[in-house]
């Protein structure tokens, strides 16, 4: 026997050793398995955000193990809305397990499903995945006449004024601001009425005389004029005083009748000095007489002396004052 064919022998048999081999280390395949998956779909085309049913059907004898899936997948683009798994039950000594997977989309077109993966595990240990099959759905719009192309924007809608929904709240707040205004108006002249009901306070007739007799020093006496206004404002300032200290009509009186009342209520040394002066006064008012500056300045400061002896002391009661200066009329009737 040659030597070649006994090589070709020898190589021929170490091929066959090694073949079987491998096929005794290679792992079973699903069909040896027995384990098959199944996916499917109640309806491939759909509204848009519409449900799908979704079911997985896994079979497999007892040589493998499966770790069963859960509703934390993901099948982008479609969303699982919810989910159920059945019971593994045994039939015919086969494993059976159904996935039920609720799905929904918000997109126009068509589209896949994506395979669906199931893990197994060997006796040996070993591990593998299967797959399930792409399946298309397809998506339509819920107006389906309506082409895919975009549209103009439609221009602004003018929209009715609803001028019954603006009085319903419109018309209490007017109401509320008028009664507001009614009370305010009213408070206030209530508040008006009630100062002006107040009596005022009467100025004291020395005090008013003193702020007169301040602002007539003060003036100007170089022309005729001046010194007759003069002579008005201070005739006016004694006469006023007096009705004021003692109550009888002054302002009313001629200077006839005003010098016959004094002495009821001025002493005889202040009435000897101011009786010819309101006489000289009658006579620059009235005709053509005129004094000088300076004696008109001195008649200012009589009057004032006259103001300040007879005004009441402040600890002292005026109707006292008045008896102990009128003598002659505690003596009449």
């Amino acid at each position: 026997m040659s030597p070649r064919p006994l090589a070709l022998a020898v190589l021929l048999a170490l091929l066959l050793c090694a073949t079987a081999a491998a096929q005794d280390a290679a792992p079973p395949t699903s069909d040896e398995l027995d384990l098959s998956i199944e996916a499917r779909v109640d309806r491939s085309t759909i509204q848009i955000g519409d449900l799908i049913d979704y079911t997985l059907h896994i079979s497999w004898n007892d040589a493998a193990h499966i770790d069963p899936p859960d509703a934390a997948i993901d099948l982008s683009p479609f969303i699982v809305r919810d989910y159920s798994a059945g019971e593994i039950r045994k039939l015919s000594g086969r494993n059976e397990l159904e996935l039920s997977y609720k799905l929904t989309i918000y997109q126009v077109g068509s589209f896949e499903i994506p395979p669906f993966r199931v893990a197994y595990t060997r006796d040996d240990g070993s591990n593998g995945v299967l797959r399930t099959e792409r399946i298309g759905v397809t998506v339509q719009s819920l107006n389906p006449a309506l082409d895919s192309a975009p549209r103009e924007i439609k221009p602004p809608v003018d929209l009715p004024v609803d001028w019954a929904a603006y009085l319903r709240w419109a018309l209490p707040l007017l109401l509320a601001l008028l009664a507001i205004a009614v009370l305010t108006w009213w408070l206030a002249r209530r508040h008006r009425s009630a100062v002006d009901d107040q009596p005022e306070k009467p100025i004291d007739p020395e005090l008013r005389a003193l702020e007169r007799l301040d602002a007539l020093a003060g003036r100007d006496l170089e022309t005729p004029q001046q010194r007759k206004t003069f002579v008005f404002e201070l005739s006016e300032v004694l006469r006023e005083y007096i009705q004021g200290r003692f109550g009888f009509g002054a302002l009313e009186m001629t200077a006839a009748e005003l010098l016959q009342a004094l002495p009821e209520v001025l002493p005889q040394s202040v009435l000897d000095d101011v009786a010819p002066r309101i006489v000289s006064w009658d006579l620059i008012k009235f005709a053509k007489s005129d004094d000088s500056a300076a004696t008109l300045r001195e008649d200012c400061e009589l009057v004032r002396e006259i103001v300040r002896d007879t005004a009441p002391s402040p600890d002292s009661d005026p109707a006292e004052d008045d008896l102990e200066e009128s003598p002659d009329q505690e003596a009449k009737p």
